[in-house]
């Protein structure tokens, strides 16, 4: 994505925040809910050296709900989930762990989507230890 693509689509994203009368500090507080830093990953999804570049894993739980999985898959399709694995996200028996991947078209904004929403408290970097 370059620089103007993504200086306009931050201007779409606050002129949406300001008529859903969202602040600045429910943005901020939504940014603070994804735990790992974006900033090394390429348009693409990717990071890493070259010739070794790799996509980066993130998970995060959501309420065992139909509506809620379906709102998270309209979001990013390319989730999986996982009733019965707590994860890194340490999701409860009565939650689900959906993991994601940054190769995926908009990925950042799939991320930053999901971070708006109120029942996913916090997106984590997934490494597979």
């Amino acid at each position: 994505m370059t620089f103007a693509a993504r200086v306009s689509g931050l201007a779409l994203l606050a002129v949406a925040m300001f008529a859903a009368g969202c602040t600045a500090d429910a943005y901020r507080r939504e940014r603070e809910k994804i735990e790992f830093d974006m900033a090394e990953i390429d348009d693409r999804g990717l990071e890493g050296p070259p010739g070794g570049r790799r996509r980066v894993a993130y998970e995060f739980c959501i309420p065992s709900r139909q509506d809620y999985i379906t709102q998270v898959r309209v979001i990013d399709p390319s989730l999986q989930l996982f009733p019965t694995v707590p994860g890194r996200s340490g999701c409860t028996t009565e939650q689900i762990l959906a993991i994601g991947h940054t190769a995926a078209p908009q990925w950042r904004e799939r991320i930053e989507r999901l971070a708006a929403l109120r029942y996913v408290k916090r997106i984590l970097r997934s490494d597979f230890e």
